[in-house]
């Protein structure tokens, strides 16, 4: 049933909104404009790649109904794997049109990619069967050459209808908010702003604020919530007393650091204990790992602070590494190709930053597993630790406890003796009041549609918007629903159009007991106020028709089976029986599939 169309209302520009993702990692969101005359748009904020182990299986394939070749324009917020890392699958699948970003995200990018092709690579090689990779370093380059540069606050017009503005984000040195116009003549403009992954402050960049004229639009916003359910009070600054205490008591400490930003995050803070007298400078500090040396060039060049600590010395066999050192200048680094053995092994203090963040790639398994069966080693792990991570696993793990490291394939079993330490301070995300604040500033917002967090936490985190802000509507963008809107009505329909075949598989199973639970809601779970005339309907879309067809070619299978066996009470009676359970699931796919409307 479809719903009924408002009496004598005008033309509109309507929109559709989904997103392939469900967790904190994967995020893409879709977005299709429909203009009155006909024309459309299809455009995608980030196309990033999963790394929950549970949503893993979506890497390596777009959903049936997702056509890479239909999208017109795609915008990155920042160069978090979690956010671009699929990129070159989307140029590999067809996608021919430009990449928009700011230019300092631009130049982080192809080390991103870079280094994310060489690990799908090897991975696909180590399996016993050859799988092909998601991309190749073909794709890496043919991506990076679609990718077009923008500044913050200058709107560019990308056509007559649609115009983008890139906002400033503290997330990640060139992160950035995209503020999306689309307008048509006689039309209300609609203005969406995606904030990607969100923070307040950057240590290396100058953010410039939010222009005067954005913050008076009426705005819908796309806001993240890794943090929703958590404030700034509930932080723990651990890392420097942890750091000191480990190092006076002469230990060597082993600290994984995501590669791009927390790595110079983490140097900075030890310049300053440095600089404090509080950390000696005899004491060595190494930054290993290719990828982390990349970004340490690219980070002398466009930071706007001095961030490297004396006696620092850069660990990777990458060739660059004279590059780095002439951009270094009059800073006394060394600059080594490994950290040789007698040095590793001894027992005198040390700080060894290495990558990956969550332990599981780089260089990281290789320190690990020669350091962790000693007393005198300490891990102090920076970043969150997903449970299919090897960090993870070392956090849970007790003393004593025995456990075999994957080395580039060859398989090191050792015992595990060191201390391990984690800290939350480093996070690069803004918590649940932080979030509050940046919607507060928008004195005329319409909505916020709540994406890129844990289930649970969104939940938290949109009641939280509901309570203080009270704004139009508050809804969770999940890869579960697809919202169809317009300037009169808000359509939040059940299943989304982009799911795999496999998805659409269990929807077909379970979609009697999804529907029937989506059907018992009485009220809109947010109300708008009385003075607002808008719309909100929950569409319960129709049941997929295979499953008539199912029923059907069973009872028919199962009439001439026992016609065959000419066991004629038995055919009748379960002839009847299919034939009424049959009519009664036509009956109900009928009753099911309505629309619900609620008037404000």
């Amino acid at each position: 049933m479809k719903n009924k169309p408002v009496k004598n209302k005008p033309a509109s520009i309507t929109y559709e909104i989904s997103c392939l993702h469900s967790g904190v990692t994967g995020s893409s969101i879709i977005l299709m404009i429909h203009f009155p005359n006909g024309d459309t748009r299809h455009i995608l904020i980030d196309c990033g790649m999963y790394q929950e182990f549970e949503y893993n299986k979506y890497n390596f394939d777009f959903p049936t109904q997702f056509h890479p070749e239909n999208i017109d324009y795609v915008f990155l917020t920042h160069t978090h794997i979690d956010h671009c890392g699929r990129l070159p699958l989307l140029v590999k699948k067809g996608y021919y049109n430009n990449i928009y970003c700011t230019n300092v995200a631009k130049r982080l990018l192809w080390p991103a990619l870079f280094d994310c092709a060489k690990i799908l690579d090897y991975e696909s090689r180590k399996l016993k069967t050859f799988v092909e990779p998601l991309y190749e370093l073909e794709d890496v380059k043919r991506t990076l050459n679609r990718c077009r540069g923008l500044n913050y606050n200058n709107t560019f017009s990308l056509d007559d209808n649609l115009n983008v503005t890139l906002l400033g984000n503290a997330h990640l040195m060139g992160a950035a908010m995209v503020l999306l116009q689309v307008s048509y003549p006689c039309c209300e403009t609609i203005n969406l702003l995606f904030t990607g992954d969100y923070n307040v402050n950057n240590l290396f960049q100058d953010i410039p604020g939010i222009p005067k004229w954005v913050k008076n639009l009426k705005l819908i916003v796309f806001q993240e919530s890794t943090y929703g359910d958590s404030t700034t009070g509930s932080i723990n600054y651990t890392y420097d007393d942890t750091l000191l205490s480990l190092i006076n008591e002469n230990k060597t400490v082993v600290s994984p650091v995501i590669a791009c930003e927390r790595a110079e995050q983490v140097l900075l803070k030890l310049k300053k204990l440095q600089d404090e007298n509080l950390l000696s400078k005899s004491v060595p500090i190494y930054l290993a790992g290719s990828l982390a040396i990349e970004y340490f060039k690219i980070f002398i060049e466009e930071s706007k602070v001095d961030f490297i600590p004396e006696n620092l010395i850069l660990v990777s066999t990458s060739n660059h590494l004279s590059l780095v050192s002439e951009m270094i200048g009059t800073k006394d680094i060394l600059i080594i190709d490994e950290i040789p053995g007698d040095v590793l092994q001894s027992t005198t203090p040390k700080i060894i930053l290495t990558t990956s963040g969550m332990a599981d790639k780089g260089k990281a398994p290789y320190y690990l597993s020669r350091l962790v069966h000693r007393e005198d080693v300490a891990i102090l792990f920076t970043c969150y630790l997903p449970s299919s991570t090897l960090g993870y696993t070392l956090k849970n793990a007790k003393k004593g406890q025995d456990h075999t490291f994957n080395i580039y394939g060859v398989k090191v079993k050792t015992q595990i003796n060191c201390d391990i330490f984690c800290c939350n301070e480093f996070s690069s995300h803004a918590k649940a009041d932080q979030l509050l604040d940046f919607l507060r500033i928008f004195p005329n917002l319409v909505g916020v549609f709540v994406n890129h967090g844990e289930i649970k936490t969104k939940e938290i985190y949109s009641e939280m918007i509901e309570k203080e802000l009270n704004p139009m509507f508050v809804e969770i963008l999940d890869r579960s629903v697809f919202y169809s809107m317009s300037e009169f009505d808000i359509i939040k329909i059940a299943c989304s159009k982009y799911s795999t075949i496999e998805e659409l598989k269990q929807i077909s199973r379970k979609e009697r007991k999804d529907r029937k639970i989506i059907s018992k809601k009485s009220k809109p779970k947010y109300k708008m106020p009385p003075a607002k005339s808008a719309r909100l309907s929950y569409q319960i879309p129709p049941l997929l028709s295979t499953t008539f067809f199912y029923d059907f070619f069973i009872m028919i299978i199962l009439h001439y089976i026992l016609k065959f066996l000419k066991k004629a009470d038995t055919y009748k009676c379960t002839r009847f029986l299919y034939l009424f359970c049959f009519l009664y699931r036509i009956n109900a796919s009928l009753s099911f599939c309505s629309t619900f409307s609620f008037e404000f």
